[in-house]
């Protein structure tokens, strides 16, 4: 069974809450199992150290064109592995976005402004990547109250994928979409 987590954090990349810890361990755990193949994505906020983290940009995901209402951004796409285990993080990255010296606040405590945009765009973001890595998901798990929205969000004009015959289950933390059968 092939799981997708989508976060905001994960650790050791981005660690502002507990639930980097858990994003970490979790698919870690499944994938160890031998049972399940797990991939995990995130934003590459400013925050994120490329050199420390050892990123690099996958070519061949990035450059996608993503519009948001009369805006559109350019995705680039970078991977790094979580150091001592064998599993990819998946990195959107978009300067306008993303390259910020906070996750959802900046310095002084005070929230972007378009959080909520930065969501949307993550979203569109993992929906592309996910088509254009040519794998997809049985389950994905959006982690974080930013994602609740998400399978709202991978309704029947979601970039051609076959969300929108997924059935869905919410709880308050996590919303899981997941393939029939």
């Amino acid at each position: 069974m092939r799981i997708l987590f989508i976060s905001g954090e994960v650790a050791p990349f981005s660690e502002k809450s507990e639930l980097a810890s858990v994003v970490r361990s979790l698919p870690e755990s499944l994938h160890e199992s031998g049972k399940f193949e797990t991939r995990i994505m995130m934003p590459r906020y400013g925050t994120v150290s490329e050199r420390r983290n050892r990123l690099h940009e996958v070519i061949r995901l990035s450059g996608s064109e993503i519009m948001l209402g009369d805006r559109t951004e350019t995705l680039r796409v970078k991977v790094a592995s979580i150091p001592g285990i064998r599993l990819q993080v998946y990195f959107m990255d978009n300067d306008f976005y993303f390259k910020r010296k906070g996750i959802f606040a900046d310095k002084q405590g005070k929230l972007f402004e378009d959080n909520l945009e930065r969501s949307a765009f993550y979203a569109r973001s993992v929906i592309r990547t996910i088509r254009n890595l040519g794998w997809q998901p049985d389950l994905i798990l959006p982690l974080a109250g930013s994602l609740d929205w998400f399978p709202t969000y991978c309704g029947p004009s979601s970039e051609k994928m076959s969300f929108s015959r997924m059935p869905r289950s919410f709880t308050r933390q996590t919303a899981l979409i997941s393939k029939p059968g």
